[in-house]
């Protein structure tokens, strides 16, 4: 999890790593799904900027992360909450770049016609 400048943003890695000091590694404890875990600490993500003094780079400590809990749920449950939150995740990803592709599609539809580079045959693709 980041802890300087932007706070709050977290992966998953599969192997062992070194960090920076603006980086702190967590780890699930037994029984605790790792991506159950990150969703727990996304929750708490603004909370924790909240924390941050105001100044040139925002930071957090270890004292702010300490106090933190993990609903203990089982591991059925924290499944179950893993799935929903992925999908959610994965359909915001998909309405995101269908934003994005019909922006641009906008963009098109109303510069071209007014500056006369579009053929009939752009427009009914």
């Amino acid at each position: 999890m980041t802890i300087a400048a932007t706070i709050g943003e977290t992966a998953i890695l599969g192997l062992p790593m070194c960090f920076p000091g603006s980086v702190v590694g967590v780890v699930a404890n037994d029984g605790v799904d790792p991506r159950f875990l990150e969703i727990c600490l996304h929750r708490v993500k603004s909370d924790l900027e909240g924390k941050a003094p105001q100044s040139a780079q925002r930071n957090i400590n270890l004292q702010d992360l300490r106090p933190l809990t993990v609903p203990d749920v089982s591991r059925s449950a924290q499944a179950a909450l893993v799935s929903l939150w992925e999908t959610y995740r994965d359909q915001v990803a998909a309405m995101k770049d269908e934003s994005v592709k019909l922006r641009s599609l906008k963009q098109e539809l109303t510069d071209d016609p007014l500056s006369g580079r579009v053929a009939a045959t752009t427009v009914a693709a």
